[in-house]
């Protein structure tokens, strides 16, 4: 493993270790946010109402929370950016381009049947979540076709 790492070029060292930041830092992320995700499972497989306030967390481990995403994400999605292929770089255009699509139809979809009362209104976890997939979905079948 280490021989391996030590043949790749300095671009694909970078890659691969700001996929690894982004990984450790998602872990972190919802180790944090573990109880208070485990609660409302539980309460919804339960089939009890959701907790109130959803998310139990104190002011400072929010604010902790937020720091430590904004200030990990940003530098390692450049670094992450300036070290892809152009392949690569177009699935992950092509993605945001689909999820944007996909947001405009879908988003505005959900909000007209919300006002007719057919479907609950959406969250913002939910649509950010949504989108997310999409967008990765997209580029896992651009990289890896």
């Amino acid at each position: 493993m280490i021989e391996n790492w030590k043949k790749l070029s300095p671009r694909r060292k970078t890659y691969w270790a700001t996929l690894g930041c982004s990984l450790l830092l998602g872990f972190g992320l919802g180790i944090a946010l573990f109880d208070s995700a485990f609660k409302i499972g539980y309460s919804v497989g339960q089939g009890e109402p959701l907790p109130d306030p959803l998310l139990n967390l104190s002011s400072t481990m929010s604010i902790a929370i937020v720091v430590l995403f904004n200030l990990g994400l940003w530098p390692i999605t450049w670094l992450w950016h300036r070290t892809v292929d152009e392949h690569e770089e177009q699935a992950v255009l092509w993605g945001g381009l689909i999820a944007g699509y996909a947001f405009i139809v879908l988003g505005g979809s959900w909000v007209i049947l919300n006002w007719a009362n057919v479907v609950p209104e959406m969250s913002l976890g939910t649509a950010i979540a949504i989108f997310s997939f999409i967008w990765s979905a997209v580029w896992i079948y651009k990289k890896f076709r």
